[in-house]
Order: C-alpha cells, then sequence, then structure tokens
C-alpha cells in the first residue's frame, strides 16, 4: 500500500482522543474554573498554551512602535504566517500592581531604536512576576502585531528547546524547521529582526544564556521575570516586586471567597490574620482563597483558629494557612511529595508512597484534591488522555522544608520511598504490550470500556516510562479502536508514512476501515481491511495472537462486504473465521456472538430478514452466556433494525430499548444514538410524532461528541420527516439542508440525492400548507 495511506500515529492519537481528553478535563477542573484560572496565571502555570484571541485590557496610545499597516483594500493586515499568540490568558483579578504595570506600558511606547526594549521584573517565588507579565503582554498586544510569545524556565529547562519553540512559532507552515543550535539561535535572529514579537522569558536563572533569548529587532520587546537578584542583561526598565499591602491581599482574598465573608467586621478581621499569616505574597493569598473558596460553610474565623494550631508547633510560613486547611491525606500526600527531587509525579507514584491500601485510583483521587486546593497542577502532554501532575515549585519548596523540619514521620517516609523505588523497578521491568494483547479486546467485549482504557493508558504511560517506541505506538493504536468503537475516529484520508510495525499497522487499518464504513464508503473499507490481513501476514506474531487479530479483522471485513454491493461476498470469511476457530471450544463460545452478528447483518443487507432475526437472537442468546454486554447491545440494536425494515415498529422499539439500557450503562455515546435514532423512527412510523420528534432530537445531541457524519445526516433526515407530518414545514428544510451539506461532504450522491428530492418536494407544496411559526432547531 501506498505510504500516503498510513494513519500517522501521532496525529491519529490526537484526533479520536481529543473528545476524551476534553470530558476529563471539564469533570476535573469545571467545579472551580475561576479560582483554577486565577491560580493558573498568578503562579505561572498556564505555559504552552496557544490561544487564538487577544484580550486587550487597555487602550494602547499612538506612538512607537507603530500599528501594523493595513492591507491594500483596506482590510485588516495580512500575514503570510498565523500569527503566534502563545501567552495565557490574562489574571481574572489583578490587585495592587497597578503602578508597575504603568511603568511597564510607558517603557514599551518609549522603546529602543537600536535594539529590543528589555524589561526585568525580579521577586520571589510567588509575588506575582509572571501575572504582571502576563497582564502587561494583553494591554500592548495590538502594538506588537508579530506575535506573542511565551518561554516558560526554571533551574532544569533546556533553554534551546525553548527557542527552537519560539522559531517554530514563527515560521510559516511550509519552512523548514532548524536543527541544530547555531542554526536554531541564527533563525531566531533573523526572524525577529524586522518583526515586532513581544517574548516573555519566565523563571530566568543565571544559567540561562539570555543574550540569545532576546528577540534582535528595534520593534520587539522581552519580558524577562526572575528571582536573581542580579542578572546579566542591559535591561530599559527593571521593577522589583514587593509583596502585597494587607488592604490589597485583603481585596484579593475576598474577590476570591466572596465579599460577603470579609465584609463583616469579624471577618475582615479574620481575613487580615489570614493575608499577615500570608505574608501578603500574592501566591499564598491566592492559595488560601482557592482552598477556602472550595469551603464555602466555613467562616474565616475558623480559618484563623486552625492556623493558630500550627502556629503552636513550629515557625510559620507564608504556605502554613493553605496547608493547615487541608486535610489530613492531603496533608500527608504533600509531606510525601516533598521527597521526591522531581515535583512532576504520576498517581501510581503517589499510591506507592502512600501505601498498599492506596490504588492508582485513590491516588488519582487524591490528587486531583491538591490541584483543586491551587497546590498541584495537571497536565497532559496530547490528547491520548495520559496525565501527569506537578507540585507547583513553591509548595515543593515548602513541603520539603516541613520534610527536613521533621513533621513526616521518619519511618512513613522510608518505607514510602522504598516501595516507589521498588514499584519503579517493577515497571521497567514490565512489558507494556502484555497490557495491549488479547485481554483488553476480552474487556471490551464485556462492556467494561473504562477499565479497558484504563489499562491501555497505563500501558501507554508505562511504555514512555521506559521509552519504548514500539510499545507506545501499539497503545495508541490499541486507544484508537477503543475510541473508534465510542464513535470517535480519526479521518480515513490522513495515512500513516512513520509506522513500520505491522502490528500497529493492523489495527490503525481496522480504525480506518470503520471510519471509511460509517461514511458509507465500503470499498475503500474493504481495501483497508485487505491490507490489513496482508500486514499481519508480515507481523509473523505468536500463533494465538495472529489467529485473535485475524478472526477480528475478519470480521470488520463481512460487515464492510455486507453493506457493499453483495452482501453475500461476506459469506466466505465468515467460514474463514469458523476455520480458525476449529475445535476450541472456549474460542468458539467467545465468538459465537460476533459471527451471529456479522451473519445476521449480512441477511439484513440482502433482505432476508426471516434468517437474519434467527441468526441474530443466536448470537444474543450466545453474548447473554459469555457475559459480552456490548456484544448483546449491538445484537440487540441489529435486531430492532431489522424489525423496522420488517414493518413491525413495536418490535422495533422493544430491542432498541433493551439495547439503549445496555449502552446507557456501559456510557457509551454512540451506541445509546444509534439505539435513540431507531426509536424515533419507530415512533414515527407509528405516528408517535411527538415522542420522534424528542427522541430524533436527544439523538442529534448525542451526536455532537461522536464523528460518525453519516449517521448524523440520516438523524436530520428523520426529524425532518417528523417535522414535515408537524407541518413545519420551514424547520424541515433547514434540517434537510445541513444533511444535504453532510452527504455532499461523504461525497455520497445517492442519499444526498433523495434528500434534495425531499426538498424539491417541499419547494411545491402548495402555500396554504406551509406552516411559518419558527420553531427552534438543534
Amino acid at each position: 500500500m501506498e505510504s500516503s495511506r498510513h494513519l500517522p500515529l501521532v496525529r491519529f492519537a490526537f484526533l479520536i482522543a481529543f473528545s476524551i481528553a476534553v470530558l476529563v478535563a471539564m469533570f476535573v477542573f469545571m467545579p472551580m474554573a475561576w479560582v483554577q484560572t486565577v491560580v493558573a496565571v498568578t503562579l505561572g502555570i498556564a505555559n504552552g498554551l496557544t490561544f487564538v484571541s487577544v484580550r486587550r485590557t487597555r487602550t494602547t496610545p499612538p506612538g512607537r512602535p507603530q500599528d501594523p499597516a493595513p492591507a491594500a483594500d483596506g482590510g485588516p493586515p495580512t500575514r503570510a504566517y498565523l500569527v503566534p499568540v502563545a501567552v495565557p490568558p490574562p489574571p481574572e483579578l489583578f490587585v495592587g500592581r497597578e503602578e508597575q504595570l504603568d511603568a511597564m506600558v510607558l517603557q514599551a511606547h518609549a522603546g529602543r531604536a537600536d535594539r529590543a526594549t528589555v524589561i526585568v521584573v525580579k521577586g520571589a517565588a510567588g509575588i506575582g512576576k509572571t501575572s504582571i507579565a502576563v497582564q502587561f503582554a494583553h494591554s500592548v498586544a495590538a502594538s506588537f502585531p508579530d506575535g506573542l510569545i511565551f518561554g516558560r524556565g526554571g533551574p532544569a529547562t533546556d533553554w534551546e528547546s525553548v527557542l527552537a519553540s519560539f522559531d517554530d512559532a514563527l515560521l510559516g507552515p511550509k519552512d523548514k524547521r532548524p536543527v541544530e543550535p547555531e542554526t536554531i539561535r541564527r533563525t531566531y535572529r533573523t526572524l525577529t529582526r524586522e518583526k515586532r514579537v513581544l517574548v516573555i522569558l519566565d523563571d530566568v536563572d543565571e544559567h540561562a544564556d539570555l543574550p540569545a533569548l532576546l528577540p534582535s529587532g528595534p520593534g520587539c520587546l522581552a519580558v524577562v521575570t526572575t528571582r536573581e537578584p542580579e542578572l546579566d542583561v542591559d535591561a530599559d526598565l527593571t521593577i522589583e516586586l514587593p509583596v502585597l499591602s494587607s488592604d490589597d491581599s485583603v481585596s484579593l482574598l475576598g474577590s476570591m471567597v466572596g465579599l460577603d465573608r470579609v465584609n463583616s467586621a469579624e471577618g475582615e478581621q479574620a481575613a487580615r490574620t489570614i493575608v499577615a499569616s500570608a505574608q501578603s505574597n500574592p501566591l499564598a493569598v491566592t492559595l488560601a482563597g482557592a482552598t477556602l473558596a472550595s469551603r464555602p460553610h466555613w467562616d474565616l474565623s475558623r480559618a484563623v483558629e486552625r492556623l493558630r494550631e500550627i502556629r503552636s508547633q513550629r515557625a510559620t510560613g507564608a504556605l502554613d494557612v493553605t496547608f493547615t486547611l487541608l486535610g489530613d491525606d492531603e496533608r500527608t500526600a504533600l509531606l510525601l511529595l516533598g521527597l521526591l527531587d522531581n515535583p512532576v509525579f504520576a498517581p501510581w507514584m503517589l499510591a506507592a508512597l502512600l501505601g498498599p491500601e492506596h490504588d492508582d485510583v485513590k491516588a488519582w483521587n487524591l490528587a486531583d484534591r491538591l490541584v483543586h486546593a491551587g497546590l498541584v497542577e495537571r497536565s497532559t502532554n496530547d490528547a491520548t488522555g495520559v496525565s501527569t501532575f506537578r507540585v507547583l515549585d513553591r509548595v515543593h519548596d515548602y513541603a520539603r522544608a516541613c520534610v527536613d523540619g521533621g513533621e513526616l514521620d521518619a519511618q512513613l517516609a522510608a518505607t514510602g520511598m522504598d516501595r516507589l523505588a521498588q514499584e519503579g523497578r517493577d515497571r521497567t521491568a514490565g512489558d507494556p504490550k502484555a497490557e495491549l494483547m488479547d485481554d483488553v479486546y476480552r474487556l471490551k467485549e464485556q462492556g467494561e470500556l473504562n477499565r479497558a482504557l484504563d489499562r491501555v493508558l497505563n500501558a501507554l504511560a508505562l511504555a514512555r516510562e521506559n521509552r519504548d517506541a514500539d510499545a507506545e505506538n501499539l497503545a495508541v493504536a490499541t486507544l484508537a479502536e477503543l475510541n473508534t468503537e465510542l464513535g470517535i475516529a480519526a479521518d480515513g484520508a490522513k495515512l500513516a508514512d512513520d509506522c513500520h510495525d505491522p502490528h500497529v499497522l493492523v489495527r490503525v487499518l481496522r480504525c480506518q476501515a470503520i471510519t471509511h464504513r460509517r461514511d458509507h464508503r465500503t470499498d475503500l473499507a474493504v481495501d483497508a481491511l485487505d491490507e490489513a490481513l496482508a500486514q499481519l501476514t508480515a507481523a509473523q506474531l505468536p500463533a494465538d495472537l495472529d489467529r485473535a487479530e485475524r478472526i477480528r479483522t475478519l470480521g470488520s471485513r463481512v460487515i464492510a462486504l455486507a453493506m457493499g454491493p453483495q452482501p453475500l461476498d461476506g459469506l466466505p470469511d465468515i467460514d474463514r473465521i469458523k476455520a480458525l476457530i476449529g475445535d476450541d471450544a472456549e474460542l468458539a463460545a467467545r465468538h459465537r456472538a460476533s459471527i451471529g452478528w456479522a451473519l445476521g447483518t449480512v441477511y439484513d443487507y440482502q433482505d432476508w430478514h426471516s434468517l437474519a432475526i434467527p441468526a441474530l437472537e443466536e448470537g444474543i442468546a450466545a453474548a447473554n452466556d459469555a457475559q459480552q454486554r456490548l456484544w448483546q447491545a449491538w445484537l440487540l440494536h441489529a435486531t430492532a433494525r431489522v424489525w423496522l425494515e420488517d414493518g413491525d415498529p413495536a418490535a422495533c422499539r422493544k430491542h432498541a430499548g433493551e439495547a439503549l439500557q445496555l449502552f446507557a450503562d456501559m456510557q457509551h455515546r454512540y451506541g445509546a444514538a444509534h439505539c435513540r435514532l431507531l426509536i424515533g423512527t419507530a415512533a414515527m412510523r407509528q405516528e408517535r410524532l411527538g415522542t420522534a420528534a424528542a427522541t430524533l432530537e436527544e439523538t442529534l445531541e448525542s451526536l455532537g461528541s461522536c464523528g460518525d457524519r453519516h449517521l448524523e445526516a440520516m438523524t436530520l433526515n428523520r426529524l425532518a420527516e417528523v417535522r414535515i407530518a408537524q407541518r413545519q414545514v420551514p424547520d424541515a428544510r433547514k434540517l434537510l439542508q445541513r444533511a444535504d451539506m453532510l452527504f455532499a461532504a461523504l461525497g455520497d450522491e445517492g442519499d444526498r440525492m433523495l434528500t434534495r428530492s425531499q426538498l424539491q418536494a417541499l419547494d411545491e407544496l402548495p402555500e396554504p400548507e406551509l406552516d411559518t411559526t419558527p420553531r427552534p432547531v438543534r
């Protein structure tokens, strides 16, 4: 097969896992989203995110640097590349730094004629250096039309990589990326010589080669934040941030916890005690506010009482308030994390530190609670959903100081580190591929989709820890198959030329085939599966694994052939599956349900309904015996479809309803959407138009998180039929137009022709039959 026919695994993973990564982030962060935003910007942790819009909080007066010239037609300035805007969003709460911000804005407008303007912002950790730098960048963004870029530093930062990321942001999409260090630096100097770019270099230490990081052109500006008392740089403006005033600290705290909690005399006094204990450090005040905001039933005096308890035990620190307000488990976890040299950790590491009574799930939940307290940040490097956690630098330093001060039981610390070391050795010796073989698919068949996903993600994390590229690719491909089952499929047109592992390609090609099949491009689906079978021969897998992969691939090929012009062409593949199973009774029991589904589908598309129903019912019984909930659900769905085609909407609704319940129990939105489409169509056939409309609208809503455009178009068509029957013709026309666009995008001329004929029929309706009452359409 040509190289253009292979899905690139990295892009592929981003496509198939993006929805799941988003859903996970919503569940983790949404309850405290406004607090998280404040904390993220205050601490400067929202690094590396690219935002497509810029929020400007001030109007930039005319002056140097000049605004960009308009395009020739008088429109907005044109760009040969996508202008990078890679700074975090501005802080929602910006308190007590107005004077310093004004000075920075004035310096930006003054500029220099010989080189880039350099502003240095100095101060202790957590003092708000990143916050003011980001606020400033958004304030003057209009004066830097060629981009805003952000580089985050720290003691272990590879500034060459940061510089390479700057080049990548400033180059055009077709420009060659430099590789050698000197070429990277030269490219950066060239790119910034004639442009107007604002660069934030955050948390620069004495080891950074600062001259190489500064932009070269006089139209540029660099903001350098640092904890160092002195840096070897010729700064045009140096600002040393002090702690906040008491009033500003109370204002910041009140904005986070609610002004009603600080406005009373007692509340204000408690607030002043809290911010004084936090030493008016913006980070400490923000973290205390995040913790108190998550405890709205507490009055502030209760926090003060707990603070006094800890003061009696040791000297106070700026983070004492937050640490005091944590629960016992969270405090212990934070102290144990202080044992680590690196603040970045995975849930399994925390579980090992805590002891055998804490598994990965409990450790994950505990880490999430520390995220909500603002002490830990969670990041996902890509859309596969593999997450890591990172204790904020200032918090990690605080935890280490507490450990050094004897606040963690020595025996607990020693045993925790021993368990962590042993777990690390076990993981290094482990085989990530072992998690990705047949057991994952067995869990899938049983409807244990979350467990299957967890197993694959664990294997992916382990492969990355061990730097096992082959296992990582296999994990990404397996994750793709699971997510394709859930309706999140990769575009079949994007094919990989960088994957040479035949086993990986088999799974990738099966995903591609399902995508083609759902788009009703069955010839392409068959081609992909034929190549998958060829790749299996090249893979030379162990006999049992080869047999399992062939059975899955042939089963998918049966369905693709059944949906094509000659459905009976799939029957020989069913015979091949049976031959592979042979006399293996256990394997026969496992695959009896899938064979029933394949055979029933062939008979259904051949319009042999009297044969399809028994085959599917036999499959349902086999799935029930084998406790294969996923197969049971799809078989019930297929049976419902046949009953609908056979003219029995009541039987259709019965079987589709049973399938819907199973899919709902498995949290399988895509399968549920299939069932609702059948139920809505059956209700329409029974002239239960209200039920039909509501069910089909719910189907469209469910499909919003899936990638099956053909199913969406069919649902729009069905809902349009209901609207016509309800005499809601304008709504029907809009729905059919949407369906027409989807069918056109899919290249499905047959269904598009039917849709267009429906639109033409609407246009030919007599005028009195048109109902112009507007109705919302989802």
